[in-house]
């Protein structure tokens, strides 16, 4: 806004300083005979209305000097000799109202010299000067229109902009007066119209997260209800056990629940942390490793499974040795991601490894019963568990952690049916810098 007011200025001051020039050109600019002629009976008539106004004023000028005053130009009495002598030299002589004028012409514009026989006796004066304060006046008028004119052209061309301001202030006391669907009004063009863009991202995006972390209070206020009533209950058992056996079970059962809790405070914080970007510390890794490891904690899990699971490794010798990955995130997204499938697998869970361009492809799969295609993208909302009572395991928060992890290594995650007959979840992770140096 201060740079469009200086320019206007600067526009004003051009305008005025070519207004001027042109005014000079064309005041310094020369006259025919006949315009000369002109001028002359114009400045005659224009000298003889001024002194019959003076005349008729009350009171009436006595002598020269009263004279003078009223006109405000020299004005200097002559004899009646030297009177008859300028009439005789005149170029223009001119009688009306008792008025007598003699006008001599000179060569300059400004110098009209004029003899003229009043009843207060025969003056001279210059009636170039007396015209030249009129001129000055009419100039003074037609620079103040030209002002006046610039104002309003300003006034005029900041107005809009002023509007669109002062609406975008009314936005911004709405949102933080909490009406977060409040939008500003975005102009076709101006200065105004990308600071409204902006103003309404910032609110979509403000509104989201809210939204998002209301959506998250409300179902962690609902989920803890479950288990703590179950552990109520089950404190509740051990002050009413009768004998050690009992209270054992009962503390054994307290173990568990307050265990399903620890999880589900775990992974409300790990989604926070993801929502935050926490997974930005990308660095070269040996993701082969990081499989491997999770591989080996979902066998120990398996051991008192009474039909272990078979696990399939596809690829993991021939990818690359390094990923430019979060270890922490990679390691609790194929944790996460083992840990569903095996919840849903039959007998069998795969995990598949491949370049895909820049990106190292890794996929974990099961045989399990799949979800229809239009309830899979559900998978990934928060709290969320699909399938029948005997695989609805965890708190539903998995897998919202770990599309947000992989998302934040900037690319998307995918899900689609697996030729096992289950599920198909499928992540990709940036080659090191390292891995393509390697490669060229």
């Amino acid at each position: 806004m201060s740079r469009f007011v200086l320019r206007f200025l600067l526009g004003a001051v051009a305008m005025l300083v070519l207004y001027e020039a042109i005014q000079h050109l064309s005041s310094g600019s020369e006259e025919t005979r006949e315009e000369t002629w002109e001028m002359a009976a114009f400045m005659t008539g224009y000298t003889h209305d001024r002194l019959e106004e003076a005349l008729a004023r009350d009171p009436a000028p006595r002598d020269a000097r009263d004279l003078e005053a009223i006109l405000g130009v020299r004005v200097v009495s002559i004899t009646d000799a030297a009177y008859q002598h300028e009439r005789a030299q005149a170029a223009l002589l001119t009688r009306q109202d008792g008025i007598e004028l003699a006008v001599r012409m000179t060569d300059g514009a400004e110098d009209w010299r004029v003899a003229a026989a009043l009843p207060t006796g025969p003056v001279t004066l210059n009636a170039g000067a007396l015209f030249q304060e009129s001129d000055e006046a009419v100039d003074l008028l037609n620079l103040l229109v030209l002002l006046l004119g610039m104002i309003a052209l300003g006034i005029g061309l900041i107005w809009s902009p002023a509007r669109q301001l002062r609406q975008l202030a009314s936005t911004a006391r709405a949102l933080r007066d909490g009406h977060l669907e409040a939008r500003a009004e975005v102009p076709r063009r101006g200065l105004v119209a990308p600071v409204a863009r902006a103003l309404n991202e910032m609110a979509a995006q403000i509104q989201q997260v809210v939204a998002w972390q209301e959506l998250v209070l409300q179902t962690v206020a609902h989920e803890l209800r479950t288990p703590l009533s179950r552990v109520r209950f089950v404190v509740e058992r051990v002050a009413d056990a009768t004998d050690q056996v009992e209270r054992d079970e009962a503390m054994e059962t307290l173990d568990g629940e307050l265990t399903e809790l620890e999880e589900l405070l775990s992974s409300v914080l790990a989604m926070v942390r993801a929502d935050h970007g926490a997974a930005t510390v990308q660095e070269p890794v040996d993701l082969r490793e990081v499989i491997e490891v999770a591989l080996d904690t979902l066998a120990r899990h398996q051991e008192g499974r009474d039909h272990p699971l078979h696990i399939e490794r596809i690829g993991l010798q021939s990818a690359p040795p390094l990923a430019g990955v979060d270890r922490a995130a990679a390691t609790r997204v194929l944790d996460n991601l083992l840990s569903n499938a095996a919840a849903h697998a039959h007998q069998r869970v795969r995990v598949v490894a491949a370049v895909e361009g820049d990106s190292l492809m890794v996929a974990v799969e099961d045989d399990g019963e799949g979800i229809p295609a239009e309830q899979r993208s559900r998978i990934f909302e928060p709290f969320v568990r699909l399938g029948d009572s005997k695989t609805r395991m965890g708190v539903g928060l998995g897998l919202t952690i770990v599309k947000r992890l992989v998302e934040a290594h900037g690319y998307p995650i995918s899900v689609v049916q697996s030729e096992l007959g289950g599920l198909r979840v499928e992540t990709r992770w940036p080659l090191a810098v390292e891995q393509h140096q390697g490669e060229d």
